[in-house]
């Protein structure tokens, strides 16, 4: 019989937290399924992404397969590690667990150099993230107020600093 998702998500998980040293990851808490997929063979593909302390960690993703039979027969993805220092640095930075930057004031940054209202902005994403580099803890806007979106990267500041515009535009 086929496994449910959930089935193959928990088998996933616990072959990954076999594995934790080489992945970096200290609970399976800090692997996020993201996608589940089949292949036109049958087998299955589950993608977690990492967090820690709830926010997302960019650019790590683990890629988990499983044959017909439901056995995992490989993994591939990017390993970001957080290292005791990138740790410290992103719970430094956290005010009271939380980011200092909010949702909103995030939003209403990226609308004012957009020049629009914060409600006549068109948010695609918008999220804390974990970065390897300084200064580890960011927001990632993706928005647009008029045909061309955008990706911004602000500092998680009360006030925000841009670090950040490119075009999102992707073919």
């Amino acid at each position: 019989p086929a496994l449910s998702t959930a089935s193959l998500s928990r088998a996933a998980r616990e072959f990954l937290m076999a594995r934790r040293e080489l992945l970096g990851v200290e609970a399976a808490g800090e692997l996020e399924l993201m996608r589940a997929t089949r292949d036109a063979a049958g087998g299955r593909h589950l993608r977690f992404a990492r967090a820690y302390r709830d926010i997302p960690v960019e650019a790590m993703d683990v890629l988990v397969h499983f044959d017909t039979a439901a056995r995992v027969t490989g993994i591939n993805g990017h390993i970001v590690r957080l290292t005791p220092a990138l740790r410290a640095a992103v719970d430094a930075r956290l005010d009271g667990g939380a980011p200092r930057l909010s949702e909103a004031a995030a939003r209403a940054f990226v609308a004012a150099d957009l020049g629009v209202a914060p409600e006549a902005l068109r948010v695609h994403r918008i999220r804390p993230l974990i970065t390897a580099e300084e200064p580890h803890l960011i927001w990632e806007v993706r928005a647009q107020a008029g045909p061309v979106p955008y990706r911004y990267r602000l500092s998680d500041d009360a006030a925000p600093r841009l670090l950040s515009k490119q075009p999102d535009v992707r073919f």
